[in-house]
């Protein structure tokens, strides 16, 4: 967890390109008390010893999973040009681990990608590190009030995006000082194990104009990053974005134009009419955004959700309705390569998997608000 000079801590995973086959492996899920956690953010009615019981089972079955050539420690790849950055962001109930097959995939590319864990209370469970005492302080997932009137709940979400935001931003100026090779304070790492690694990236990372890319809330929060600072930013990615958190000003359709270049993939089978509607205003007043549709796609098919959990018990939670095909998965990261390869202007290292984009159409912005009805669940 780097904290940036004059600037708030933040905490996220790094990765980035490297060509080392060794090093520590790096599990999907740590422990089971991650998954207890996952489980008390997704299942609100569940007691806590019934998530503490299926964590620890999750945890001794896939949570032992590694992630295949992912190391801790490895060393970075010396690059031909500098690498760009990337700041992923998730959706509600995720953290810094639950985009781990989009994240390393960016990075294989030729990115350093930082996958934030943002302290909003958005994530199901996350700490902040005293820099003096070292003490660590838990912050629970928040849930929206019983009771909550319109007006407070879309308050309520406007002020966790807010935070969200000077995030990225603080990640932003720490890229800067790590470009040029200021020791990095980590307090995760008090022995300074990584300092090294750290300091290593100076000279290899690129700092300027990095891309915001995120899921769901994180896909408005990279959207909202955009919009209020396009000088800072080069282009954005947004995976089935969950737009009501956005300020009214931003939603409306008499809205201000947002000229910064994105790319806008919205899961078929995800069905929000007021999502869509807001979705179908801001099209207007969008001139450099592209918007496609990712068919076969739930809510959670960028996230590592349904491949950790495997196909049926994901169909069964009502977390994934995909079944047995992970081409939304791997499309949806084809489609977010080949954007930033385009607007950072790069060719990128590696091969995209899903060279024909079966499942990616242009989006219909349409007159009226889309139906539940409309939509077929296959």
């Amino acid at each position: 967890m780097p904290k940036v000079r004059d600037r708030s801590a933040f905490l996220a995973r790094v990765f980035y390109p490297t060509d080392d086959e060794f090093g520590k492996a790096v599990r999907w899920i740590p422990d089971g008390g991650v998954i207890a956690k996952y489980l008390a953010a997704w299942f609100v009615i569940l007691p806590q010893w019934a998530c503490a019981v299926l964590g620890w089972i999750l945890a001794q079955t896939v949570g032992k999973r590694v992630v295949p050539d992912t190391y801790y420690g490895a060393r970075v790849m010396k690059p031909k040009k500098k690498f760009p950055t990337i700041v992923y962001c998730h959706g509600l109930t995720g953290d810094r681990l639950t985009y781990t097959a989009m994240c390393r995939s960016m990075a294989s590319d030729g990115n350093i990608v930082f996958a934030l864990e943002h302290r909003d209370g958005s994530a199901s469970s996350t700490k902040v590190t005293d820099e003096r005492t070292a003490e660590k302080t838990e912050i629970e997932y928040r849930t929206l009030p019983k009771g909550s009137t319109g007006e407070f709940a879309h308050k309520f979400r406007t002020q966790m995006l807010s935070v969200r935001v000077q995030e990225v931003e603080a990640v932003v100026d720490y890229t800067k000082e790590l470009a040029v090779g200021v020791e990095p304070l980590n307090l995760l790492d008090p022995e300074g194990n990584y300092r090294d690694l750290l300091s290593s990236f100076a000279g290899k990372i690129d700092p300027n104009k990095p891309s915001v890319v995120g899921h769901s809330f994180g896909g408005t929060t990279a959207l909202l990053c955009c919009s209020k600072h396009p000088k800072l930013y080069s282009s954005c990615v947004l995976q089935d974005p969950w737009m009501y958190p956005l300020p009214n000003s931003l939603k409306a359709e008499d809205g201000p134009e947002v000229r910064i270049p994105f790319v806008a993939v919205l899961n078929e089978l995800t069905v929000w009419p007021e999502n869509h509607e807001t979705v179908n205003k801001f099209a207007g007043r969008a001139p450099n955004g592209e918007f496609l549709t990712l068919k076969k796609a739930s809510h959670q098919a960028q996230s590592d959700v349904p491949v950790m959990l495997g196909p049926r018990v994901s169909k069964f939670l009502k977390l994934s309705q995909n079944g047995d095909d992970w081409e939304p998965l791997y499309e949806s990261i084809a489609v977010s390569l080949k954007f930033l390869r385009k607007h950072f202007q790069r060719e990128g290292l590696v091969a995209l998997e899903s060279g024909s984009l079966k499942h990616i159409e242009p989006y219909k912005v349409e007159k009226e608000t889309r139906k539940s009805s409309q939509v077929q669940v296959s």
